[in-house]
């Protein structure tokens, strides 16, 4: 990465699983191996954690080394444990969120990762506030898409992203910091106008590597064969590279002409192909979630704008406002 990478880019480097915290020894050596090697080139590493395994030496690590730590949980107990149970069938969530309490001791900006489904869209609203309640700033939310949506439960996912949406306002107004995606990154990216592209550019800039070495253009791609690129021994293969960023870039028939193509998560071509099976086709799921965020977005921005408020302004219209909120986190 160091060789491929401009002197003056930051190298990014994430821990996940399964569960990295398996492997917590070379989580310690690769992030002082990296310091140690390359003391004049910008590392930013994160880890994202079941919690199961989490502990002080490693919180106290993740702050003395400047990881982005983020931690599993769907919400208070009946949600969480619907889905996350251990090896004997026995939910997790209290233990989950003995390491969330300790987590953020160290990390007050840690990111809760969660997901949604069916049978957990009724409480989605509820969920996100124990989130925040639980000491949670950045959320950061998912949809199941392997789950079988129906049009029943997606208006009820919408009901409450709605209520979500008046918890963000009003969270907003008070300039309390509450950091929810898919909302944030909706709003932000348009105002920036970032295009899809340069978003996400499928075998270009990252790589991801299985326990046995192999090497992937993304996260969601680990072990499909289709998508191999090479391996850490042999180096990534330039032709079978150029060939995943080729497909990447087809349009979705389904989106020519869409008003919202490109504001629409059709970039992801990951996403794609989880959802759909495919890296150029959009799902139904897919296309109706981004139309209702994309739709509940704009109205929190419109609101928020309309007040001039100085928070959504500073977050929003400011380039450097996440520089300046990583500095604040650190002074809690």
């Amino acid at each position: 990465m160091v060789v491929h990478s401009l002197e003056k880019e930051s190298i990014g480097i994430s821990f996940y699983g399964g569960e990295p915290l398996l492997m917590k020894n070379l989580i310690y050596d690769t992030v002082l191996y990296s310091k140690a090697r390359y003391p004049d080139r910008r590392f930013s590493f994160s880890l994202t954690t079941n919690g199961l395994l989490l502990d002080e030496q490693m919180c106290m690590f993740a702050k003395s080394f400047g990881l982005l730590a983020a931690i599993s949980i769907d919400g208070d107990k009946n949600v969480h444990d619907m889905c996350r149970v251990d090896l004997n069938n026995l939910g997790s969530h209290e233990r989950v969120v003995n390491a969330a309490r300790m987590l953020l001791k160290y990390k007050p900006n840690a990111v809760c990762m969660a997901t949604v489904n069916p049978k957990t869209a009724p409480w989605l609203f509820d969920s996100v506030k124990y989130l925040y309640d639980l000491g949670f700033t950045y959320v950061v939310l998912t949809i199941n898409h392997f789950a079988n949506w129906t049009d029943e439960d997606l208006a009820v996912l919408k009901e409450e992203y709605e209520k979500i949406a008046d918890l963000y306002i009003e969270k907003t107004v008070k300039e309390d910091k509450f950091y929810f995606a898919p909302f944030d990154t909706k709003i932000s990216n348009y105002i920036f106008n970032r295009s899809n592209k340069e978003i996400c550019s499928l075998g270009v800039k990252h790589v991801s590597v299985n326990p046995e070495g192999d090497l992937y253009p993304c996260l969601q791609l680990v072990d499909r064969a289709e998508y191999h690129l090479g391996h850490l021994d042999t180096g990534v293969s330039e032709e079978k590279r150029r060939q995943v960023q080729e497909l990447s870039k087809h349009i979705a028939a389904d989106c020519d002409g869409c008003a919202l193509y490109d504001r629409c998560r059709n970039y992801c071509s990951c996403a794609n192909i989880s959802a759909s099976g495919f890296i150029d086709k959009v799902s139904p799921l897919q296309c109706e979630h981004e139309r209702m965020i994309i739709e509940i977005s704009d109205k929190i921005a419109r609101k928020l704008y309309k007040k001039k408020n100085a928070l959504f302004i500073h977050k929003h219209y400011n380039e450097m406002y996440p520089i300046i909120s990583a500095i604040e986190d650190k002074l809690k």
